[in-house]
């Protein structure tokens, strides 16, 4: 039996853990048309994660764990796999008293014992794991809530996980493609201050001087009002270094962006009624997916309707009284990396 999955590296041997595949995802599930040789079992889970766990297998059996990956809807037939003997698999105790102090992970064991620490961010972030010897861990994270795993494991088998959360203190800066120029970047602070403060942005691509920008915002990220439009130059080879600052104090947030070539979105609308319109478009290089949007006017502030569209190239909007109203639509590469809007006004004499 074959079982698709995100598999980790092994303790000096081939074959997995049978009980360190951790961390279930419940999306998208089955097989992948016209794939062939992937078994019995098949599970699509986001690039961020590096984990998953697989139950109900069959007890005393072998399987192996296979690991592909998908890009634009295709995948990747150099498969990395492993073969799991649940014959071999060996009852460990857990670590107990797992503690969390902001980065610094401590629990009570052996100390010449192995174990597989793992974390998973609560909102932003980047799941890891890692395998060590001893009963500390720092963590290598961003600021914000983290959940924690931590278990017993030898080459054949681990324990169950013992489980906490820890909250790092810290200012996080997000950016995000949002036109083929455009970037915006984002920033918060953990915990939420009690006041407004000035926030200091900068940008650095090699180029000197490097451009300083400052705002005075509350660093809570619930009232979202945090954030900055910056238009760059498409360089692909290049990366930006955004670092985000406060003046009272010496917190930094630093994170890389390089800005995606991606090009403008086209449509044709053909308006049906009053009540009904489709939108049709030819496929941007590079594009996963497509955000169609349905706005009151043009200011585009209130949206009555949206959807993420991957294929087809065609959506149709079926809402009351739609003449006068505003569509929009936008090519993406990935959550990160958007184009430029494409704004049209729905009219009675709109295609057809």
């Amino acid at each position: 039996t074959n079982q698709s999955t995100p598999a980790r590296r092994s303790l000096g041997s081939p074959r997995l853990p049978p009980q360190s595949l951790t961390r279930r995802y419940t999306g998208l599930q089955g097989a992948v048309p016209g794939v062939t040789g992937m078994g019995s079992g098949f599970t699509i889970v986001p690039a961020f994660y590096t984990s998953l766990e697989v139950t109900d297998l069959q007890q005393g059996a072998k399987y192996t764990f296979c690991v592909s990956s998908i890009k634009n809807d295709v995948v990747d037939q150099d498969s990395k796999c492993s073969v799991s003997d649940l014959g071999s698999f060996e009852k460990l105790d857990p670590p107990e008293d797992l503690r969390a102090n902001e980065k610094v992970l401590g629990w009570s064991g052996t100390e010449t014992s192995t174990y597989l620490v793992e974390w998973f961010p609560n909102e932003k972030g980047r799941a890891g794991n890692e395998v060590v010897t001893g009963t500390t861990y720092t963590l290598n994270v961003t600021a914000g809530t983290w959940n924690i795993s931590v278990r017993t494991v030898t080459s054949e088998s681990s324990s169950d996980p013992r489980l906490n959360a820890t909250h790092i203190s810290g200012l996080i800066s997000s950016p995000k493609q949002s036109g083929s120029k455009v970037v915006e970047v984002v920033w918060w602070e953990v915990p939420t201050p009690q006041a407004d403060s000035a926030y200091v942005v900068t940008l650095e691509d090699g180029e000197m001087p490097s451009p300083q920008y400052t705002k005075v915002c509350s660093g809570d990220s619930r009232k979202n009002d945090c954030s900055l439009l910056f238009t760059l130059n498409v360089d692909t080879s290049k990366v930006t270094d955004i670092n985000v600052s406060i003046q009272r104090s010496t917190l930094l947030g630093s994170s890389y962006f390089k800005l995606e070539p991606i090009e403008e979105v086209n449509p044709a609308l053909s308006v049906r009624s009053a009540n009904e319109v489709v939108v049709e478009w030819q496929k941007v290089d590079n594009a996963k997916y497509y955000i169609v949007s349905l706005y009151q006017d043009a200011s585009l502030s209130n949206m009555r309707w949206r959807k993420q569209q991957t294929l087809p190239l065609r959506v149709t909007v079926q809402e009351d009284n739609l003449m006068g109203n505003y569509m929009t639509i936008q090519a993406c590469v990935d959550s990160l990396h958007c184009g430029d809007i494409y704004q049209t006004s729905i009219m009675h004499d709109t295609g057809g």
